[in-house]
């Protein structure tokens, strides 16, 4: 179940001993550009060849440039 989750909220989730899986769905030269620590690179476009490496059991946030 996927919703909009704020800054402060993910900072709060970010503080806590079970982190979430933090997804970067950008491009290469975006993430090259700024990312968040620990993140995972995987584009948009190469997420459905590559669901098999997301732990299902995890809190997953995705996160794009918008």
């Amino acid at each position: 179940m996927g919703y909009t989750m704020s800054v402060q909220e993910l900072k709060q989730r970010l503080d806590t001993d079970k982190k979430p899986f933090l997804l970067d769905v950008r491009e290469p030269y975006e993430y090259s550009l700024a990312k968040l620590e620990g993140s995972v690179l995987i584009p948009l476009g190469t997420l459905p060849q590559s669901i098999e490496k997301l732990d299902r059991n995890a809190e997953i946030v995705a996160y794009c440039h918008h």
